[in-house]
């Protein structure tokens, strides 16, 4: 896989420009990047793992909102140039290798029976159904590791628009925060759509940027590589469709079950945990909200849970509090001993 231009010497050289040289000497370096390919899982070894690091200071305090941001010197061209090297950091970590076909296999079943069944069980109890809807949405929460796990066992990519930078053939797969892999199943066709939802965080040019706080998420659509499926592009070219061709029998849900089994063909070690997962699904981080939409099934996989990070700190917090009680009430009955003590001399 291709490092993003110009270099990895180069973009230290930029980054010794905009911060300035350290007590430890300069940031040049001059001989290639090294991989380790650990048991577990593969590292990059070397001042790549600086570049990186700088990058997603640069990014996320700009990004946050963070006044001044991390080296306010940098353009926003810089912020996105540096950018690319987390995503190529991350392709080359978990993508296309067994570790992330192993994990898309176990992330991809949850995917799968969202739209089969509407829902997504872990501990396989059926939810209580209060009431008749036309649509249901399931939102799995992960990181962009787990998105990469998808794109390995599914053999999925997409390609976002400037000023986002993946590569000259698009071999990286860019997860800005916030994004978000969004599957549609339509239930009277037995079509499914996939789309890669995500913002744009800085607007402007040099210097001279603004905050995106709409919200607003762009769109682009998840392509099959190879692609072998029966697929095509929406009309607005922004969803790739799949439809089973031939069948009535087979749905897209079908097809994307295949495509699974034939990826993972590429990792046997892999394919053993596919199998303990389509018998006993192995617990999954989800949360589930149903709305009365559309006559289809709607599943969105989102990066970055906020809301799982605020229950713990939440938790943390009440655990804290319930410990300091403790203590006053130790305190204060260790008191009120001492004077009854004495009101008895």
């Amino acid at each position: 896989m291709p490092i993003p231009f110009p270099g990895l010497n180069d973009t230290l050289s930029l980054l010794q420009t905009l911060g300035g040289v350290g007590k430890n000497g300069p940031l040049t370096y001059e001989e290639p990047l090294e991989i380790n390919l650990g048991k577990k899982m593969t590292s990059l070894i070397g001042p790549i793992n600086l570049v990186k690091r700088f990058a997603q200071f640069m990014y996320h305090t700009r990004a946050g909102g963070i006044d001044p941001p991390f080296l306010p010197k940098a353009t926003v061209e810089d912020v996105y140039r540096l950018f690319a090297w987390i995503n190529y950091y991350k392709s080359v970590i978990s993508v296309d290798n067994v570790g992330g076909a192993a994990q898309g296999a176990v992330m991809t079943q949850a995917v799968l029976e969202a739209l089969r069944d509407g829902q997504y069980r872990a501990d396989k109890k059926a939810l209580r159904r209060t009431h008749k809807y036309d649509a249901s949405v399931t939102v799995i929460v992960g990181h962009d590791n787990d998105f990469n796990a998808i794109a390995t066992s599914l053999g999925l990519r997409w390609k976002l628009s400037p000023p986002y930078y993946q590569g000259d053939e698009g071999e990286y797969t860019p997860i800005p925060p916030g994004s978000a892999m969004h599957f549609v199943h339509d239930v009277d066709s037995g079509a499914v759509g996939s789309s890669f939802l995500y913002p744009i965080h800085l607007n402007g040019e040099g210097l001279t940027w603004t905050l995106n706080k709409t919200g607003i998420l762009e769109s682009a659509p998840v392509l099959f590589v190879p692609n072998e499926e029966e697929s095509h592009l929406s009309e607005d070219q922004k969803t790739t469709w799949i439809r089973p061709v031939g069948d009535d029998n087979h749905t897209g849900i079908d097809v994307l079950n295949k495509r699974v089994i034939s990826m993972l063909e590429k990792y046997p070690e892999a394919v053993e945990c596919y199998s303990e997962v389509v018998d006993c699904s192995r617990t999954v981080e989800y949360t589930q909200i149903e709305v009365n939409l559309e006559p289809e099934l709607k599943l969105l996989y989102v990066r970055n849970p906020t809301l799982i990070m605020c229950g713990v700190f939440f938790l943390g917090f009440l655990f804290a509090c319930a410990l300091m009680k403790k203590q006053v009430e130790r305190k204060f009955n260790g008191r009120q001993a001492r004077y009854t003590e004495c009101a008895r001399e």
